[in-house]
């Protein structure tokens, strides 16, 4: 099913949800079609960003007569009496979806290549490189007569390079943001880490990473970040643990438990959330299986007395004692 398609289903169920009640076999409907495809969540979750920005929009409410306003129901200012009208107000959410995040979203929806968030694949290039792509990642490849050229658009890639050689002279280079990684003959991870900038960490030999007039050389177990504010740093990273996930696991050594959960997040649709903010900074180690990562995380949380909640694209981990949320104890 395409982008396209995803985009304007989840665009209906966020009208749906903000214009009526939804019934016990509506919400039964909307879990089954979040569980059917990952990509669904992310989508659901930005359809419903768009629907509270439109709340604070002025809206010109129908001409409608004093009986018509006594009968309408008060969650609602107006509802779609027929199907076709579901549809046009759903392609238009979407033509509102797309716009909005025209500037960072759709670049990656119309990458060559892209991932579900939960899913990973591996692409082979003509001259013989691999690519591994992790979770919600888009890149176009952008071969010309002088470079081997590839844009990582969103999330992360681990790259193995064909190397240069007699039959193939041209530079294996991979651009984000404002900076550029060139394999020395390697293997190595770049992540685009938002405003925070760009990771790179190498497995094997060297890379080159360049930021404006910056060039710092990386050796195999080293990792940087660049970014326009801050240059390019060398950090203390262990590149091997960032690439876990090309293992199909995800490791974590004495890892706070908010950044932990920020890298189960990645690889799960939906949101997660802890509520917890006093054991952010709990340490845990652990192994999880990617094709079984919920046990996993279930397991994690037992392990430091909390509880997980699965609510309609959203996940929360709390106190095994906490009320649910809209249920707190008078």
């Amino acid at each position: 099913m395409s982008d396209e398609h995803i985009h304007l289903q989840a665009a209906e169920w966020a009208m749906r949800q903000n214009m009526e009640a939804l019934g016990e076999h509506d919400f039964h409907a909307l879990e089954q079609w979040l569980q059917a495809d990952p990509r669904h969540a992310d989508a659901l979750a930005e359809a419903e960003m768009v629907w509270a920005l439109a709340a604070e929009l002025p809206v010109a409410a129908p001409r409608t007569t004093t009986a018509q306003r006594r009968e309408a129901p008060r969650r609602a200012a107006w509802r779609p009496r027929h199907r076709a009208h579901w549809g046009a107000v759903a392609a238009s959410l979407l033509a509102m979806t797309l716009g909005f995040f025209a500037s960072e979203e759709l670049p990656p929806m119309l990458a060559e290549h892209r991932t579900a968030s939960g899913e990973i694949r591996t692409i082979q290039l003509d001259d013989g490189s691999t690519i591994h792509l992790g979770s919600h990642t888009a890149l176009d490849v952008a071969y010309d007569r002088d470079t081997r050229r590839v844009r990582l658009l969103r999330g992360e890639a681990l790259f193995e390079p064909a190397p240069i050689n007699t039959g193939e002279p041209r530079p294996f280079v991979v651009e984000n943001a404002d900076g550029r990684s060139e394999a020395l003959g390697t293997r190595f991870l770049v992540r685009d880490e938002g405003s925070a900038g760009t990771w790179v960490g190498i497995l094997e030999h060297r890379v080159a990473v360049s930021l404006g007039e910056q060039r710092e050389e990386l050796e195999q177990g080293q990792a940087a970040r660049y970014s326009r504010t801050s240059g390019i740093q060398r950090l203390d990273d262990d590149p091997r643990m960032a690439a876990d996930w090309s293992r199909g696991v995800l490791e974590f050594r004495q890892e706070p438990l908010a950044h932990a959960l920020e890298r189960i997040a990645v690889f799960r649709p939906g949101l997660l959330k802890l509520l917890e903010g006093e054991q952010a900074d709990t340490p845990v180690s652990g192994l999880l299986h990617l094709d079984n990562l919920e046990n996993g995380l279930d397991r994690l949380a037992t392990q430091h007395g909390l509880k997980v909640m699965r609510l309609p694209g959203l996940t929360l981990l709390m106190q095994q004692d906490s009320p649910r949320p809209g249920h707190e104890r008078e």
